[in-house]
């Protein structure tokens, strides 16, 4: 923790008089969503008279790989020069900190997944090959991500974390990172609030901890591909066909039904617990930040 009770992944200055207003965490927020959009569009819309004659895959290919691109560029420009400080969780240990995050990704999904099955929520009937790989890939691995967790975990709970600490941003975050998922297929309010405990504190707790969106990146993306093209699960509520064919039986407790295993009380426990797991970690290392009114006193 530097002396002034923040991280390094924050600028070295509180907003003051003689600090521009353009550095105040709200500010940068909405600036970084304006650069998105911006940068998306330029991207964007000189591909968008070919876009029709691609097949569907190239049509999401061109459209995902454009918004990651507009994300990257948003987000350095955003910390190089309106912060003015080098964006070290996005430029450092880039193969470890994913190769770190897919294993833990793989690790955590398949945990949960082995316990639903041995409290008879999923049924495994054999193997196949998967359909629609290409696209599972490109969407519910590399957009969500990357994508997400930049814009959740490198914008939105960073700087909410200036204002509000380190508890208060894990809070909205993962309010609103359920809450997201309110429109997708076979949605229901639990659904959304099991989503909030659990991967929305648990991508909290592993940027908290690390100080690293690769890790991030790479659990999210585990985690995503891995229920779909590995288990044969729904992702979100979003169904896939994976290697090894199953379905969900019993009590959708359990099971958490159509919406996958994400919807299961099995998944909140687990994943919650390794969660706080993590934000001890977090805590014993000095990587919690107090809220500004604290933080002013001190």
């Amino acid at each position: 923790m530097r002396t002034d009770g923040l991280t390094i992944d924050h600028p070295t200055q509180e907003v003051t008089k003689e600090r521009p207003v353009i550095r105040h965490p709200l500010i940068r927020l909405l600036l970084f969503v304006l650069l998105f959009l911006a940068c998306n569009a330029v991207a964007l819309i000189p591909a968008m008279p070919f876009l029709e004659k691609l097949s569907e895959t190239g049509e999401a290919s061109v459209s995902v790989g454009t918004a990651i691109i507009a994300a990257l560029v948003a987000y350095f420009v955003l910390v190089r020069y309106i912060e003015k400080r080098q964006p070290t969780e996005l430029t450092e240990k880039i193969l470890s900190g994913t190769l770190v995050g897919l294993l833990a990704g793989l690790a955590l999904i398949s945990a949960v997944v082995g316990i639903v099955w041995l409290l008879n929520g999923i049924e495994f009937t054999g193997t196949q090959t998967p359909t629609g790989w290409a696209m599972v890939l490109i969407v519910t691995g590399f957009q969500a991500g990357i994508i997400e967790e930049i814009i959740t975990r490198g914008v939105l709970f960073r700087l909410i974390e200036e204002l509000l600490g380190s508890w208060g941003s894990t809070a909205l975050s993962a309010f609103i990172f359920g809450a997201l998922h309110l429109g997708n297929d076979n949605a229901t309010f639990a659904s959304a609030m099991s989503i909030a405990v659990s991967a929305g504190l648990l991508f909290a707790a592993l940027y908290m901890l690390t100080r690293n969106l690769w890790v991030c990146i790479g659990t999210h993306f585990a985690w995503n591909v891995a229920q779909a093209l590995l288990f044969d699960i729904a992702v979100s509520g979003n169904d896939h066909s994976g290697f090894f064919a199953s379905h969900p039986v019993g009590n959708d407790l359990i099971s958490g039904g159509a919406f996958g295993v994400e919807a299961s009380i099995v998944t909140p426990i687990v994943v919650g617990l390794v969660a706080v797991a993590l934000f001890v970690r977090a805590a014993q290392v000095g990587n919690v930040v107090a809220p500004k009114w604290m933080r002013a006193k001190a």
